[in-house]
């Protein structure tokens, strides 16, 4: 685009479409988004990764898991009142959170409008609506992680998904389909993204691609506890492209070891909780750390201990040291859904081949690995176990506890504790734990509150 948004501009929009504010019906046409006449415009919109790869609110499910604790100093000192709601489970209204996603789908329902108004060949149209398509969709499951419950298929149908907005026209208000509508809409989308985009895309990995909406839609099924659908949209990605790094070449004397655009990212993205995911806030669960082996190369290409004795994670594949935190798709989480869905369908002895390919990376060569558990609950307790330390604070750990059986999680309820007060969540109540929309989206539309 001639004249690409500000992100708080862009934020500022969705504002006002989501709410329908009629001066904004009257100034729209002043706005950038009514310059666009070309298919630069569009692939621009979709190529604008401050909002399309950025601030996911799968950050609010890790803040919320057990995967970290933040002592009682750093938590006092956080202002945003909202972001130590998350951390306690206290059930806030998140306004940052909500508008930064609309953002997204605005984007994506402007290419999508625009895709019969501007004229297009059949590559760039097929490509430009399966970009579309994954990011509406990535953005919808991304949401019902937060604002929806956890997917029952005995329930699913009487409880509500977040907010949809599937249209730019301010005067069409964001609806609550039930959460099985939500979830076959999230398919259907991510079907058609697999049949549109190609593997070109892998080179530039902030572009959706084939095989990134092929992994998202076996994290999406996963979700669902559809273990046969799973482990065939798994398996048909990973015969496209399995390539894992070998951490026993990983250089562990750099304090961050991996490349932001690495051979594993099959689609790069980032969530950020500015006030309790940096370094200097966030300190990994111990019996966590405990839980890695000093056989096990990740203790030291994710770690660094700090002054405080404890330990901050510096292994993030989105290369750096800020809050931002990498929470795209891999192949080893593809390995992983592999391995599980094949485990949980009694196929042990290729559950235990799809898993032994991934620790092969990620355990040292010189270091003889015990033979993986026999029984299914065994195999499965590591395969889980494994899933937990590859794919720490990747936005998946609030899904993986509302889905997951207390046995396989290893507890009952997770605790905070802050001064002399304790804070508990059962892991039932995580399952039916939603999150509150913006109190001022309530206000001005007919929308119902969680």
């Amino acid at each position: 685009m001639k004249n690409i948004l500000s992100t708080k501009m862009v934020i500022g929009i969705v504002m006002m479409l989501m709410l329908g504010c009629n001066q904004f019906l009257e100034e729209k046409s002043d706005m950038s988004l009514a310059t666009i006449s070309s298919k630069s415009d569009l692939y621009a919109l979709m190529d604008y990764t401050v909002v399309m790869n950025q601030s996911y609110v799968a950050a609010v499910g890790d803040i919320a898991s057990d995967d970290f604790f933040i002592l009682d100093k750093q938590y006092m000192g956080i202002s945003q009142l909202s972001d130590r709601a998350i951390y306690i489970w206290d059930r806030k209204p998140l306004a940052d959170w909500y508008w930064v996603s609309y953002s997204r789908l605005l984007n994506v329902n402007t290419v999508l409008e625009h895709l019969d108004k501007i004229q297009l060949d059949q590559k760039d149209r097929r490509n430009l609506e399966g970009m579309a398509l994954f990011f509406r969709a990535y953005s919808y499951f991304d949401l019902a992680q937060i604002y929806a419950p956890a997917y029952n298929q005995k329930t699913a149908e009487l409880v509500l998904g977040p907010p949809m907005k599937r249209s730019t026209d301010v005067n069409d208000k964001p609806i609550r389909l039930s959460l099985k509508e939500t979830m076959d809409l999230i398919i259907a989308d991510l079907k058609l993204a697999s049949d549109y985009l190609t593997d070109q895309n892998l080179t530039y990995p902030t572009r959706p691609n084939r095989n990134a909406a092929l992994g998202l839609l076996s994290r999406v099924y996963l979700a669902m506890g559809d273990y046969e659908q799973a482990l065939a949209i798994s398996k048909r990605a990973l015969e496209s492209y399995d390539k894992l790094m070998d951490y026993n070449q990983i250089n562990s004397g750099k304090k961050y070891p991996f490349e932001r655009f690495n051979p594993e990212v099959l689609f790069f993205s980032i969530h950020a909780a500015e006030n309790l995911s940096r370094e200097s806030v966030l300190r990994i669960d111990t019996v966590l750390y405990d839980s890695y082996t000093d056989s096990d190369l990740r203790k030291t290409r994710f770690f660094t201990k700090q002054a405080d004795s404890y330990f901050a994670f510096t292994g993030d594949y989105s290369g750096n040291s800020n809050a931002q935190k990498f929470n795209g798709i891999t192949t080893a989480e593809l390995w992983l859904t592999k391995a599980e869905c094949e485990a949980r369908l009694g196929q042990l002895t290729l559950a235990s081949k799809t898993i032994k390919f991934l620790t092969d990376k990620r355990y040292s060569s010189t270091v003889a690995m015990e033979p993986f558990p026999a029984t299914q609950d065994g195999l499965l307790k590591f395969i889980y176990a494994e899933r937990r330390k590859e794919l720490l604070l990747r936005g998946v750990r609030w899904m993986d506890l509302r889905r997951l059986e207390e046995m396989y999680i290893g507890k009952k309820e997770m605790k905070r504790i802050i001064g002399d007060k304790v804070y508990s969540i059962s892991l039932n109540e995580i399952k039916s734990f939603t999150f509150l929309f913006p109190q001022k989206v309530i206000e001005m539309s007919d929308m119902e509150q969680n």
